[in-house]
């Protein structure tokens, strides 16, 4: 009984310190959500894709990213940090919280 107890905190407390990196992915030009945009973290190798609303999430227990690049066919590619990122104007370490990421067309 007491190692089933053992267990159940261990997982408890590893879920509990999941951080999600998430956002919304959009055409700078048309103001619209890009389906199927990858997500890519190269320092944990974790790939997410956008669904049709431009969503994408990222789940992490350690090792949070640096960067993440932005990919999508007929958009330029863009990576982008992990901290200092802005919000409303002010720079915070709480990037990819649910903020737009806004990509160009390819010309």
């Amino acid at each position: 009984m007491r190692s089933c107890l053992i267990i159940f905190m261990n997982i408890f407390f590893i879920s509990c310190n999941n951080e999600l990196k998430y956002g919304y992915v959009y055409d700078i030009k048309m103001n619209v959500p890009i389906e199927n945009v990858k997500v890519f973290d190269a320092d944990n190798n974790i790939t997410s894709y956008t669904n049709k609303d431009g969503y994408f999430e990222l789940s992490y227990t350690q090792n949070y990213p640096s960067k993440l690049i932005f990919s999508a066919k007929n958009y330029k590619i863009d990576t982008l940090p992990s901290f200092g990122c802005s919000n409303s104007g002010e720079t915070s370490n709480k990037c990819f919280r649910g903020q737009r990421i806004y990509l160009y067309p390819q010309k």
